[in-house]
């Protein structure tokens, strides 16, 4: 299937749009051999390497799911050092990055989703598309 390489390196390294647009525009971006500043289509077969590093193809996107305990939070990064369930969830060498399907609170515990596809995890969490969610609540008072 033919891809913009922007998305084809996006879903296949840990690179966000950002960052590939960025490495795109400084010339550090290849396809067969010739350097891209562009946007280019590419298809399936054609060696890509970027800021040094080969492209793998693209693999189909994983799901995993973790039970968050409270006092984690649901982020990549904390500026004061607090744990994220990145810091606990156990992922696979062969996971280029995991992106959480939506979000809980830290004092929450529950089931989290997590996607090796930006795509699908999108589609998920997209109220428009509908996917049933269960919550259950208990409310301590006194």
């Amino acid at each position: 299937m033919a891809l913009k390489i922007l998305t084809r390196i996006t879903r296949a390294s840990k690179w966000s749009r950002r960052n590939v647009f960025k490495l795109l525009r400084e010339g550090k971006c290849s396809v067969d051999g010739t350097v891209t500043f562009e946007n280019i289509t590419v298809v399936p077969g054609q060696k890509i390497v970027c800021d040094g590093q080969e492209i793998p193809e693209i693999k189909s996107p994983r799901l995993f799911r973790y039970h968050k305990q409270r006092g984690e939070l649901v982020t990549l990064r904390d500026t004061h050092g607090r744990t994220s369930v990145f810091d606990k969830i156990p992922i696979p060498d062969d996971v280029q990055k995991l992106i959480a399907v939506g979000r809980l609170d830290f004092d929450t515990e529950g089931l989290l989703l997590f996607s090796s596809c930006g795509l699908l995890s999108r589609r998920l969490e997209l109220p428009k598309n509908r996917f049933q969610r269960v919550y259950e609540a208990r409310v301590v008072t006194n």
